[in-house]
């Protein structure tokens, strides 16, 4: 079935490029007229739902999008973004140094270095998440919802990070950015990430 990914609106933290990871920021007045401005970008998609993270800044950007959509407007915290640790509230160059001692080189330098273009990463020294127990939460929600409402077509509001995983998981360039949306057609087929197991929480 059809999912239509977006992230949420641009938020105070987004602006000065802080990591926010699971601290529950608000979008910023930018961003809240940004999503008004997207609106009719949406309207030709046939979406049946709005889906959140239950992180504010998702759930703001969907209230906005649903009012002019009317249609349903539901979250879910297997939606929420990574759980970056005690590196969330710092900038990239602050947090690349501490991932670099306790992961080492990034395997392309090009790249934001403190989450290897999303195809490997472990928060876990900082009491963060790994890229496996995201993409185990995602895939719950995923064929979950699959399962209830296998002839919907839900825009689902979530994060940077998160996203973007999950996007490259499947076989995508991960590269979504905020403003802007992308679908994927999902079956309960996909294949979870290697040792990780669906659970029914």
């Amino acid at each position: 079935m059809k999912f239509i990914l977006t992230i949420h609106a641009l938020t105070p933290w987004n602006i000065v490029k802080k990591i926010q990871g699971s601290t529950d920021i608000d979008i910023a007045p930018e961003g809240e007229r940004a999503t008004r401005d997207s609106i009719p970008l949406l309207h030709p998609l046939s979406i049946t739902h709005v889906i959140t993270s239950n992180l504010k800044r998702a759930a703001s950007t969907g209230k906005i999008i649903t009012s002019a959509l009317n249609v349903p407007l539901l979250s879910d915290a297997r939606l929420n973004e990574c759980r970056f640790g005690s590196i969330e509230g710092m900038v990239a160059s602050e947090a690349t140094p501490y991932y670099r001692n306790i992961h080492g080189p990034t395997k392309d330098e090009r790249l934001d270095c403190w989450h290897l273009s999303y195809t490997e990463y472990d928060f876990h020294p900082f009491g963060g998440e790994s890229r496996d127990e995201v993409l185990t939460r995602l895939f719950n929600f995923l064929n979950e919802w699959t399962e209830k409402f296998p002839k919907s077509a839900p825009l689902v509001v979530s994060h940077g990070c998160i996203l973007n995983t999950l996007i490259a998981h499947l076989g995508k360039p991960p590269t979504l950015k905020r403003g802007e949306y992308t679908v994927i057609e999902y079956n309960s087929q996909a294949s979870l990430p290697r040792g990780a197991a669906l659970r029914g929480d």
